[in-house]
């Protein structure tokens, strides 16, 4: 989860629980938080 965010460098931890909830529960949540955190690292 998040990998993409962790090859660019970005520390991401996670607690079994909320991992869980996030991946099985908000999936979609998690790919619009990378998109919106990708888009955040590329303003000046």
């Amino acid at each position: 989860m998040f990998e993409k965010l962790k090859k660019k460098g970005f520390q991401v931890l996670t607690l079994h629980h909320a991992e869980a909830i996030l991946k099985h529960d908000m999936a979609d949540a998690v790919t619009e938080l990378e998109k919106v955190r990708k888009s955040v690292s590329q303003m000046p």
